[in-house]
């Protein structure tokens, strides 16, 4: 993925990559219940970060202790989403000049809402608190297939520049 690329192979202590096999929802803002004086996040929202820390504890078997509180991470989420259907027929001749597969894609959830959850997602499985994430990248591009790639890269020397 991109962000390998980005930062020198020496200051990655270890990486981990995994997929979700569904669109991902954008964060949801916290709403506030009147009766009780309590704030909390919509259902919803709260089953799919559940969902994404089931996959991540069985990554986690796989990558042994990932976790800690110390370390900083960078991270790259490859949102992916299905192309909409052509118009008419002849748009349908040429769909693939219009919307390529592989190209970026635009629309719902907003980029940095999805990035929330997929790092809600991480606390207390990947790192300590998504504060940790000194850098992201995230992405939408049209594919075949509805779904979020996902690389965690856990930094070495958490004290020293990424340079």
């Amino acid at each position: 993925m991109i962000l390998e690329r980005l930062i020198a192979a020496e200051r990655i202590e270890a990486r981990m990559d995994f997929k979700v096999p569904y669109r991902v929802k954008g964060k949801a803002r916290p709403r506030f219940d009147p009766r009780s004086l309590r704030a909390y996040m919509p259902k919803a929202y709260s089953l799919q970060v559940q969902d994404i820390q089931w996959m991540l504890r069985s990554k986690m078997f796989e990558h042994g202790n990932f976790l800690s509180q110390e370390h900083q991470y960078a991270i790259e989420i490859k949102l992916i989403r299905k192309r909409r259907k052509p118009k008419s027929k002849k748009e349908a001749l040429t769909f693939d000049e219009i919307i390529p597969p592989g190209s970026f894609a635009h629309g719902k959830p907003d980029w940095d809402n999805a990035a929330g959850t997929m790092s809600d997602a991480g606390n207390g499985m990947i790192y300590g608190d998504d504060d940790q994430i000194v850098m992201g990248l995230v992405y939408r591009i049209y594919g075949e297939e509805e779904g979020a790639d996902v690389l965690v890269l856990k930094l070495k020397n958490p004290t020293s520049p990424l340079t």
